[in-house]
């Protein structure tokens, strides 16, 4: 039986597997793995593949792999226009968005934008969170001793200090959240304690003044 392998309308439009194509050009297929392969035969490292977008004779955009021509492993949109960078991704699939992500330099990390992010709603995974401090037996740091900690250090426990955050290049959202979840859960058990001692210095003042009269 024979098959379509390929048709060019009278109106300039071609299809591939198909023969009636509604767009400029188009690739039909019922096989599991396919679609449109670019290949660059050359096999120096300044050979580099990829798909230029244009209005006119202005080129507006670029997509396309190994960005510097250098025999990188990086994919990336270019925007001709402004002839900037808009996303990359790099060998060790770290994406930057307005920026190029770090080789190496921030472990742990994926996605690095360039002048922020707007969101509706951030979900951050976190480890153990501190409930444990309201358990029985915790160890909670008197506060003498919490007085003699910011007079040495000049920052909370559990919170990293001006010089940490510089060193490692900012603030992580999840373990921040949660030594300041801490924080607020030990101070809650500080003013508990000062609620004790003053109701226990109102009982015995009640009793002295009952005492005298």
């Amino acid at each position: 039986m024979d098959q379509l392998r390929m048709r060019i309308t009278t109106s300039g439009r071609v299809a591939i597997g198909h023969d009636d194509p509604a767009d400029q050009f188009e690739v039909h297929t019922a096989m599991a793995h396919s679609g449109i392969a670019l290949v660059n035969d050359r096999t120096d490292d300044n050979a580099r593949t990829g798909i230029r977008f244009k209005k006119g004779d202005n080129e507006r955009w670029g997509l396309g792999c190994d960005m510097q021509g250098t025999g990188g492993q990086d994919f990336f949109l270019k925007d001709a226009q402004a002839n900037a960078i808009r996303l990359m991704v790099n060998s060790e699939g770290k994406v930057g968005i307005g920026t190029v992500p770090p080789g190496g330099a921030i472990d742990g990390y994926r996605l690095f934008v360039e002048d922020g992010i707007a969101t509706r709603d951030v979900l951050v995974k976190h480890g153990a969170w501190p409930d444990y401090v309201f358990g029985e037996g915790y160890g909670l740091m008197p506060l003498n001793e919490l007085r003699d900690f910011l007079k040495r250090h000049r920052h909370l426990p559990h919170i990293p200090s001006a010089a940490e955050l510089d060193a490692q290049g900012g603030v992580a959202l999840g373990d921040i959240t949660r030594h300041l979840t801490r924080t607020v859960e030990e101070q809650a058990l500080y003013i508990l304690q000062l609620e004790e001692k003053y109701e226990a210095l109102e009982q015995r003042l009640r009793a002295l003044e009952t005492s005298t009269r």
